[in-house]
């Protein structure tokens, strides 16, 4: 019978509904002779219409199965199981992440979550928020930025100066505060964000190289982004994009996590005699030798983007707020395009957004231009972000801001 599915070094093909309709018109034909009415309205044309869709969908079924064999096509549990070849699992949903400045009196200890007693702080919005890593307040009075946890999983607001209130008073500690907005959290690891992560993982099984290190790290339960780069001179470099490295070293910033994990990982991935770079310190202990060791990674700063849209004409409130969803969903990776988000230490285009919002194609939106800024007020086609900055955005007109030329 015509109207099969083709198999061939191509893959797939798989026939019109004409072809297929055609076949079982034939087989029709052939068994109840060349005078039967093939006509729609006849019984028998509106049982060859049932069995022509019944077998496009039939077909349609295999020809998904097929493509959940790519990984770039692939999703579900299918995408899971070419995970697994390379011992990477989808990352569950994650919780936003506030890096704040705590101020108290000197040597007041903020416990973390590995003690089940972790020092907690509220948002605005009501979240509660738990410091990461034990801290001590130092003789200053006031801690670096250290990063505090959403309790809950999800896209739970964390903009500049929201989570600003002591939760569970500790005897020492007068208050909290986020400068800058913090790391959004996410939804269960889509498709797209998966399997990027697998093609940076193919390392994660090997030692010794910048990519082992960067694969064990994003494998972490909690870690969100990871930057990483290395030093293999004689020389100390004093400036590669805003940090130095020390000779034969390896940077690594790191946001989200526990400090105890990102020892283990470090560790367990690079090379032996390695030095390391950043102003937080990992331990971990190895269980056969019982010896300990101290690596040195940074805790990211987040530096807000913000983002002008120049129009060609007034647009809506409505409208407005649907440009700024839809930048933001791509800031972050988690629009239905193939474009990764934004991390530590990036170069981020104008352009890119420019795309964004023409591809929205709203009608009476006429885009003249987009560019981007640190600060809100000199703006560019091109942010360099420094190697220990994590670029955040936040979906309001004080970020996100709209002109009229």
């Amino acid at each position: 019978m015509a109207g099969q599915i083709e198999v061939n070094e191509n893959g797939i093909v798989v026939p019109e509904a004409s072809e297929i309709k055609g076949a079982f018109q034939g087989v029709f034909t052939n068994a109840f002779g060349t005078d039967l009415s093939l006509d729609d309205a006849t019984p028998q044309g509106a049982l060859i219409d049932d069995l022509t869709t019944e077998k496009q969908l039939d077909n349609a079924q295999i020809l998904y199965f097929m493509n959940q064999l790519n990984p770039d096509t692939a999703e579900g549990v299918f995408q899971d199981a070419l995970g697994m070849i390379y011992n990477v699992q989808r990352k569950p949903a994650t919780a936003s992440i506030a890096n704040c400045v705590c101020v108290g009196i000197p040597g007041t200890v903020l416990n973390g979550v590995n003690t089940g007693n972790p020092a907690t702080a509220q948002s605005v919005n009501g979240d509660i928020f738990q410091c990461v890593n034990t801290v001590t307040i130092p003789a200053s009075g006031e801690t670096a930025e250290i990063p505090f946890v959403c309790t809950e999983t999800g896209e739970k607001p964390v903009g500049a100066n929201t989570v600003n209130s002591i939760y569970q008073k500790v005897s020492g500690w007068d208050s909290v505060n986020n400068p800058n907005g913090g790391t959004l959290g996410t939804e269960v690891e889509s498709r797209e964000a998966f399997e990027e992560r697998r093609k940076e993982s193919l390392a994660l099984n090997a030692t010794g190289s910048l990519s082992a290190v960067k694969a064990a790290l994003l494998n972490l339960d909690g870690v969100t982004d990871v930057f990483v780069y290395e030093n293999d001179t004689d020389n100390t470099i004093a400036d590669y994009r805003g940090v130095s490295l020390k000779p034969h070293s390896i940077y690594t910033c790191v946001q989200g996590g526990t400090a105890e994990d990102i020892g283990e990982a470090i560790y367990g991935s690079k090379s032996a005699g390695c030095d390391t770079n950043g102003s937080a310190t990992a331990t971990y202990t190895d269980a056969f030798t019982g010896v300990t060791y101290n690596y040195n990674y940074t805790i990211p700063s987040a530096v807000p983007v913000y983002i002008q849209v120049n129009l060609g004409a007034n647009v809506t409130d409505g409208v407005k707020q649907q440009i700024m969803n839809a930048l933001l969903a791509n800031f972050y990776g988690t629009s239905d395009s193939n474009e990764t988000k934004i991390t530590i230490g990036d170069s981020i285009y104008a352009s890119r957004f420019s795309a964004v919002i023409s591809n929205l194609d709203i009608d009476g939106v006429l885009l003249k231009s987009v560019k981007v800024s640190k600060n809100g007020t000199d703006w560019y086609d091109l942010l360099e972000m420094d190697a220990d900055e994590l670029p955040t955005l936040t979906a309001s007109t004080t970020y996100i801001k709209f002109v009229v030329s």
